[in-house]
Protein backbone atom coordinates (compact mmCIF):
# COMPACT_ATOMS: atom_id res chain seq x y z
CA UNK A 1 0.00 0.00 0.00
CA UNK A 2 1.06 3.55 -0.50
CA UNK A 3 0.25 6.26 2.20
CA UNK A 4 0.04 9.48 0.60
CA UNK A 5 2.53 12.40 1.86
CA UNK A 6 -0.51 14.89 1.99
CA UNK A 7 -3.24 13.59 3.11
CA UNK A 8 -2.31 10.13 4.69
CA UNK A 9 -4.73 8.00 2.69
CA UNK A 10 -4.09 4.49 1.72
CA UNK A 11 -3.88 3.81 -2.13
CA UNK A 12 -2.97 0.42 -3.91
CA UNK A 13 0.00 0.04 -4.50
CA UNK A 14 -0.43 0.79 -8.23
CA UNK A 15 -1.96 3.69 -7.72
CA UNK A 16 -0.32 6.78 -9.56
CA UNK A 17 -2.36 9.38 -7.90
CA UNK A 18 -3.92 9.62 -4.78
CA UNK A 19 -7.36 8.26 -4.42
CA UNK A 20 -8.42 11.18 -1.81
CA UNK A 21 -6.59 14.59 -2.98
CA UNK A 22 -5.10 13.97 -6.50
CA UNK A 23 -1.45 13.66 -5.34
CA UNK A 24 1.16 12.06 -7.31
CA UNK A 25 2.41 8.98 -5.95
CA UNK A 26 4.91 8.26 -8.45
CA UNK A 27 8.20 8.48 -6.31
CA UNK A 28 6.39 6.67 -4.15
CA UNK A 29 6.11 3.77 -6.62
CA UNK A 30 9.60 4.02 -8.00
CA UNK A 31 10.85 3.66 -4.07
CA UNK A 32 8.72 0.68 -4.15
CA UNK A 33 9.58 -0.75 -7.28
CA UNK A 34 13.13 -0.37 -5.94
CA UNK A 35 12.51 -2.37 -2.81
CA UNK A 36 10.22 -4.84 -4.70
CA UNK A 37 13.69 -5.59 -6.93
CA UNK A 38 16.01 -5.93 -3.78
CA UNK A 39 13.78 -7.99 -1.99
CA UNK A 40 13.54 -10.34 -5.08
CA UNK A 41 17.29 -10.27 -5.43
CA UNK A 42 17.64 -11.40 -1.69
CA UNK A 43 14.39 -14.44 -2.23
CA UNK A 44 16.80 -15.65 -5.78
CA UNK A 45 20.04 -16.58 -3.22
CA UNK A 46 18.19 -20.26 -3.35
CA UNK A 47 19.24 -20.47 -6.98
CA UNK A 48 22.78 -20.00 -6.30
CA UNK A 49 22.22 -22.26 -2.95
CA UNK A 50 20.45 -24.89 -5.20
CA UNK A 51 23.26 -24.32 -8.09
CA UNK A 52 26.18 -24.64 -5.70
CA UNK A 53 23.86 -28.41 -4.43
CA UNK A 54 24.15 -29.39 -8.26
CA UNK A 55 27.50 -28.39 -8.53
CA UNK A 56 28.49 -31.19 -5.30
CA UNK A 57 26.82 -33.19 -6.65
CA UNK A 58 28.38 -33.22 -9.86
CA UNK A 59 31.79 -33.47 -8.21
CA UNK A 60 30.75 -36.13 -6.15
CA UNK A 61 29.61 -38.39 -9.05
CA UNK A 62 32.91 -37.98 -10.93
CA UNK A 63 34.51 -39.14 -7.73
CA UNK A 64 32.58 -41.84 -6.69
CA UNK A 65 31.34 -43.46 -9.77
CA UNK A 66 30.82 -41.45 -13.21
CA UNK A 67 28.34 -44.15 -14.29
CA UNK A 68 25.92 -43.65 -11.85
CA UNK A 69 22.64 -42.45 -13.12
CA UNK A 70 21.07 -41.90 -9.84
CA UNK A 71 24.07 -39.60 -9.11
CA UNK A 72 23.74 -37.75 -12.29
CA UNK A 73 19.65 -38.01 -11.68
CA UNK A 74 20.15 -35.54 -8.35
CA UNK A 75 22.60 -33.27 -10.79
CA UNK A 76 19.85 -32.55 -12.96
CA UNK A 77 17.35 -32.54 -9.90
CA UNK A 78 18.95 -29.58 -8.17
CA UNK A 79 19.79 -27.87 -11.32
CA UNK A 80 16.31 -27.48 -12.66
CA UNK A 81 15.92 -26.57 -9.02
CA UNK A 82 18.27 -23.73 -9.47
CA UNK A 83 16.79 -22.53 -12.84
CA UNK A 84 13.47 -22.92 -11.23
CA UNK A 85 14.44 -20.85 -8.69
CA UNK A 86 15.35 -17.77 -10.69
CA UNK A 87 11.40 -17.83 -11.28
CA UNK A 88 9.59 -18.76 -8.44
CA UNK A 89 11.93 -18.46 -5.57
CA UNK A 90 9.89 -19.42 -2.70
CA UNK A 91 8.74 -22.63 -4.09
CA UNK A 92 11.96 -24.03 -5.88
CA UNK A 93 13.75 -23.06 -2.54
CA UNK A 94 11.02 -25.27 -0.18
CA UNK A 95 11.37 -27.73 -2.42
CA UNK A 96 15.05 -27.67 -2.81
CA UNK A 97 15.51 -27.74 0.71
CA UNK A 98 12.74 -30.96 1.41
CA UNK A 99 14.80 -32.66 -1.45
CA UNK A 100 17.78 -32.18 0.34
CA UNK A 101 16.97 -32.88 3.46
CA UNK A 102 14.97 -35.97 2.46
CA UNK A 103 18.17 -37.01 0.71
CA UNK A 104 20.45 -36.64 3.30
CA UNK A 105 18.36 -38.58 6.28
CA UNK A 106 18.01 -41.64 3.75
CA UNK A 107 21.25 -41.64 3.38
CA UNK A 108 21.69 -41.61 6.91
CA UNK A 109 19.03 -43.91 7.24
CA UNK A 110 21.17 -46.52 5.13
CA UNK A 111 24.70 -45.74 6.09
CA UNK A 112 24.44 -44.12 9.74
CA UNK A 113 28.23 -43.19 8.97
CA UNK A 114 27.42 -41.18 6.47
CA UNK A 115 26.06 -38.30 8.79
CA UNK A 116 29.34 -36.18 9.34
CA UNK A 117 30.52 -36.83 6.00
CA UNK A 118 30.66 -33.01 4.68
CA UNK A 119 28.30 -31.94 7.71
CA UNK A 120 29.80 -28.39 7.30
CA UNK A 121 28.79 -27.84 3.89
CA UNK A 122 25.11 -29.90 4.44
CA UNK A 123 24.71 -26.78 7.09
CA UNK A 124 25.80 -24.30 5.06
CA UNK A 125 23.60 -25.57 2.35
CA UNK A 126 20.47 -25.41 5.07
CA UNK A 127 20.86 -22.21 6.48
CA UNK A 128 21.12 -21.10 2.50
CA UNK A 129 18.29 -22.46 1.81
CA UNK A 130 16.37 -21.45 4.94
CA UNK A 131 17.67 -18.00 4.51
CA UNK A 132 16.37 -17.69 0.92
CA UNK A 133 12.62 -19.45 1.89
CA UNK A 134 12.82 -16.40 4.65
CA UNK A 135 13.09 -13.72 1.90
CA UNK A 136 10.79 -15.09 -0.42
CA UNK A 137 8.30 -14.31 2.67
CA UNK A 138 9.61 -11.08 3.37
CA UNK A 139 9.24 -10.20 -0.67
CA UNK A 140 5.46 -12.16 -0.91
CA UNK A 141 4.29 -10.00 1.82
CA UNK A 142 6.01 -6.94 0.55
CA UNK A 143 3.84 -7.80 -3.18
CA UNK A 144 0.86 -9.17 -1.46
CA UNK A 145 0.78 -5.70 1.17
CA UNK A 146 1.91 -3.63 -2.25
CA UNK A 147 -1.32 -4.58 -4.07
CA UNK A 148 -4.04 -3.90 -0.61
CA UNK A 149 -4.42 -7.61 -0.16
Amino acid sequence: MLVCPRCRTNNHGTAAFCESCGKSLESLREADDAIEQMLLKEARKGAWALGIVAVLQAVGALIMDPGNWVLWGLVLVFAALAAWATRQPLVASAVGLGVFVLLHVTEAVVEPASIYKGIIMKVVVVVLLVGAIKSALRHRAFRLERAGA
